[in-house]
């Protein structure tokens, strides 16, 4: 429970605020006014359930960051092949184009914009940190893809290697699932 008047955390067993001295009311939810429903914390969760709306400013800048980086990291090269003094780059995306697209680069690409579009949601922020690992997973997944393949080209003379893009998207979506606690930090400092 959260104090009504000064705002900070009170243990389930107190009956008065051990910051200010305030009593704890005891009211059951049918007693309670509706004035006190819109200022009290408990049911200001709730409403939100009810309300989905965009904001003006997103949740979590650090998280909305790492989804943006995460899009810009698809167009970046994700491999590099190199035979005979020629080398090629491929980013996720032309992958995507050229070979078709497989169900984990699906999803991989929605929990991106997922994460884009739950900055400006009013959703619990742990959502977009479920979503990386779920990012993370999948390009998991693409890379042990990716891996048969190189090893496939290795033995006809073509040298394959992880490029820049690739690394990108990792640290994206490793700030999308530290973003919490990142901005947590800032916060307090």
């Amino acid at each position: 429970m959260v104090c009504t008047k000064c705002g900070h955390t009170i243990p389930q067993n107190n009956r008065f605020c051990p910051y200010c001295g305030t009593p704890v009311p005891t009211v059951s939810s049918h007693t309670v006014s509706p004035s006190v429903r819109k200022e009290h914390p408990v049911f200001s969760q709730a409403r939100w359930k009810k309300e989905l709306k965009f904001q003006k400013e997103p949740q979590n800048a650090f998280a909305l960051a790492g989804g943006l980086l995460c899009v810009v990291a698809l167009f970046l090269p994700f491999l590099t092949a190199s035979s005979s003094g020629l080398q090629y780059s491929l980013s996720l995306f032309d992958t995507v184009t050229q070979v078709g697209m497989d169900l984990a680069l699906w999803f991989l690409f929605l929990s991106i914009a997922a994460i884009i579009v739950l900055q400006f949601l009013r959703l619990p922020p742990f959502i977009s940190a479920v979503l990386a690992i779920l990012g993370l997973v999948l390009l998991m997944m693409e890379v042990i893809t990716a891996h048969d393949t190189m090893q496939a080209y290795t033995l006809s003379g073509v040298t394959m290697s992880y490029s820049f893009g690739f690394y990108l998207l990792i640290i994206a979506l490793l700030l999308v699932l530290f973003s919490g606690p990142i901005q947590n930090w800032k916060k307090r400092h």
